[in-house]
């Protein structure tokens, strides 16, 4: 079930978001939209994203590994897509080396469009990846 998140899911995304991506989410933001997905009342997944008039950006998006190739993402993915009125195109940003992140997001329509050098706080490169809708 994918559902908004709630109060008590902000402890549980800011962990994840810490472990994974070493950054901290933040919940009170204007444009900011936050989902999770939710097997037996555990949160397994969620997507985070911005919308600022007519374009989104994916921040974050994450499935616990044990339930990784089951197409929770691509669902997390259609749900955001459903919700975007007057998006013309989504962007993110990936890590260069991240060829698995990389591979669903183009399996999904994404397209590499420039190279962001320098992006993450180790130094690595990341793509700039966009999906027109």
């Amino acid at each position: 079930m994918i559902r908004d998140i709630n109060e008590n899911d902000y402890e549980i995304i800011s962990k994840y978001a810490k472990e994974i991506f070493d950054s901290n989410i933040s919940f009170n933001e204007e444009f900011n939209h936050k989902k999770v997905y939710i097997i037996n009342d555990k949160i397994i997944g969620f997507i985070d994203y911005s919308i600022v008039y007519e374009r989104a950006e994916i921040n974050y998006i994450w499935v616990n590994s044990d339930y990784q190739r089951q197409g929770i993402a691509t669902e997390l993915l259609n749900n955001m897509f459903i919700g975007l009125k007057d998006v013309i195109n989504v962007t993110l940003e990936v890590n260069e080396k991240n060829i698995k992140a990389i591979n669903f997001y183009k399996k999904n329509g994404f397209k590499i469009v420039s190279k962001r050098q320098n992006y993450y706080k180790d130094g690595a490169d990341a793509y700039l990846m966009m999906k027109v809708i």
